[in-house]
């Protein structure tokens, strides 16, 4: 079924054959004994010799005859039945389609985006939540609740509160840390790196002042070792065997 474009001007073509095999192109008839009938999508048949333009004699039985815009204005079924002295009735039909341009392409698509709820994205307020279950809510919600939030859930609220991850003091306080300022708390970890610190601090303190106290008595003293009371002391003291 050849297609017509809504409102357009067209040139139709048929075949009418010689009545004498019903197969053959017949040749040589002459418009003043043709009747054009046709019928628009829900209307009637109706004579459309006096409307046509350009009725012309192709060849081995081919004929033409053009449409105007006023034969096409209607969407739907276009049916002809012709009738022609000297040939067989034709009767075929057309189909007139919607003239695709720019504007219906825009219109379309629009209606599609309001449609889905697309323009809620970017260009409209929205009038409620997601569809449940949809990608949207899949990633707004954790569940049917729908209880999203902008003012603590939004990019921007997360952002703001830290950007998503743990401030300082947050994974201070998960890891039961005393504050930045402030002494540490019972049982903390800090509690115990200050014991540890301390303890070191204490046993460090202690070595030195038994060094510096080693140190001075072997200060007070000299001799060499076989010869000297303090060292032949050392040598056999019995705690060291």
């Amino acid at each position: 079924m050849r297609q017509l474009l809504q409102s357009t001007a067209r040139y139709i073509t048929y075949f009418v054959t010689d009545p004498a095999d019903h197969r053959t192109g017949k040749t040589g008839i002459n418009f003043s004994s043709t009747d054009i009938i046709m019928r628009k999508d829900g209307g009637s048949f109706t004579n459309i010799d006096s409307e046509v333009v350009n009725w012309a004699e192709l060849a081995y039985g081919w004929y033409v005859f053009g449409l105007t815009v006023t034969h096409t204005n209607t969407i739907g079924d276009l049916n002809f039945h012709i009738v022609s002295t000297g040939g067989d009735t034709c009767d075929f039909v057309c189909q007139v389609v919607e003239a695709v341009t720019l504007a219906n392409i825009n219109t379309q698509v629009d209606t599609a985006i309001v449609d889905y709820q697309l323009d809620h994205l970017a260009n409209a307020a929205a009038t409620g939540p997601p569809t449940v279950n949809s990608w949207l809510d899949k990633i707004m919600d954790k569940d049917a609740g729908q209880n999203f939030d902008k003012t603590t859930d939004s990019l921007e609220a997360i952002s703001d509160s830290g950007g998503g991850g743990l401030s300082q003091q947050q994974v201070r306080d998960a890891m039961k840390l005393a504050p930045t300022a402030g002494a540490p708390s019972t049982g903390s970890v800090d509690e115990h790196l200050d014991v540890i610190v301390t303890d070191g601090a204490k046993e460090a303190t202690t070595a030195k002042a038994a060094t510096v106290a080693l140190d001075a008595t072997v200060a007070k003293t000299s001799g060499t070792k076989g010869t000297d009371a303090i060292y032949d002391r050392v040598d056999i003291h019995p705690a060291l065997g």
